[in-house]
């Protein structure tokens, strides 16, 4: 275990340190002419991309958390510790997801009628 962490934590530097690297290239990338936008649309525009964009992460965390803990129920067997953490990780995805669900549709109600 003592020499786990460190090396875990050497891999994971590594890791950070080449998609750093691998994002300074597409940034540094040539994408022809950009055109010119502005007003005071294009930051409500961007500001609900950018928080569509987390939602769709989050849902797509809550569906993954709820797809292991399906696994870890079904791999535990007769444990009934193994089941009940199962299950009560699968609730707290559900509901989770469901406070993205209404937190996205709110987000989107109301960047919709902000300019009418």
């Amino acid at each position: 275990m003592k020499t786990l962490l460190p090396r875990l934590f050497r891999r994971s530097t590594e890791a950070v340190m080449l998609t750093a690297i691998g994002v300074q290239h597409v940034l540094a990338a040539d994408i022809g002419d950009v055109p010119e936008t502005g007003g005071p649309g294009d930051l409500a525009g961007a500001v609900q991309s950018v928080i569509n964009f987390i939602m769709l992460l989050l849902g797509s965390i809550a569906v993954l958390v709820i797809v292991i803990a399906g696994v870890r129920m079904i791999v535990g067997g007769g444990d009934e510790g193994e089941r009940s953490k199962a299950r009560d990780a699968i609730i707290y995805a559900v509901v989770g997801l469901i406070i993205v669900l209404i937190a996205s549709a709110i987000v989107n109600f109301v960047a919709n009628n902000m300019g009418s």
